[in-house]
């Protein structure tokens, strides 16, 4: 039985294999590997190769890992996938192999917030249509009861907003715990462009929060004067 060379346990607090993949060294890890190197090698926060690939973003090893069969969906010590990860840190190329290789996108991390979720609330509107092509859960809420829709329009990324809107896969009604609605969330923050196109979609200008408060209130206390203008042209009046 071949034996895997240094380090082919668990964990280590370094490898050689890890730093070749911190630096981007691909000539280097595909070495370490034709010479059976441990390919699932944890560094001392828990990260695989996989993960420090997919945090740095270096494509070309990822494929040479994905090559070896390394453990596609493994997590890391924050609970956190490979695919995850990617999707933060906004590496499409990197999520599309991960996903052509059969990656999980339905794993949750620590917070239960998956992969589609964190590329909303990152606005990375590439990785959001990459994960709608895997039939990725588009309607997932947090404990909070916000959906990654909702997410994206409390960050102002109108780009992942429309991107799904336009597709019919999120309610453009939906409300959170504290009934706050989309067109609540994105009058307080004062991202115009979030609720121009809220507005487009038929966002109802006359729902109220928990506490009572519409859009237009909370536009007005949180001295949002362009979207007070927003919300009130062309408001129906109440005849």
């Amino acid at each position: 039985m071949d034996e895997y060379y240094v380090l082919s346990f668990n964990y280590s607090e370094w490898s050689p294999l890890i730093a070749a993949c911190e630096g981007g060294y691909d000539s280097i890890a595909q070495m370490l590997l034709e010479r059976n190197f441990y390919i699932n090698i944890c560094d001392m926060n828990g990260k695989c190769p996989i993960h420090i690939v997919c945090e740095n973003g270096f494509t070309e090893i990822m494929s040479t890992l994905l090559s070896h069969n390394c453990e596609v969906d493994r997590l890391d010590g924050d609970g956190r996938s490979a695919l995850l990860i990617a999707c933060e840190n906004g590496y499409s190329d990197i999520a599309k192999l991960l996903l052509e290789n059969k990656a999980n996108h339905s794993l949750t991390d620590e917070d239960n917030w998956s992969p589609f979720q964190v590329a909303c609330y990152e606005g990375h509107a590439d990785i959001v249509e990459v994960l709608i092509q895997y039939n990725a859960e588009t309607m997932q809420c947090d404990d909070k009861n916000r959906s990654p829709l909702f997410i994206a329009c409390m960050k102002g990324h109108a780009s992942v907003e429309e991107l799904l809107l336009s597709r019919n896969i999120a309610d453009v009604h939906q409300s959170d715990v504290r009934k706050w609605t989309l067109l609540h969330i994105a009058s307080k923050e004062g991202h115009r462009e979030v609720v121009e196109v809220l507005l487009k979609y038929g966002a109802d200008r006359t729902l109220l929060t928990e506490a009572g408060r519409s859009p237009l209130d909370l536009s007005r206390s949180s001295f949002r004067n362009d979207i007070t203008t927003q919300l009130t042209v062309d408001t129906p009046s109440d005849d």
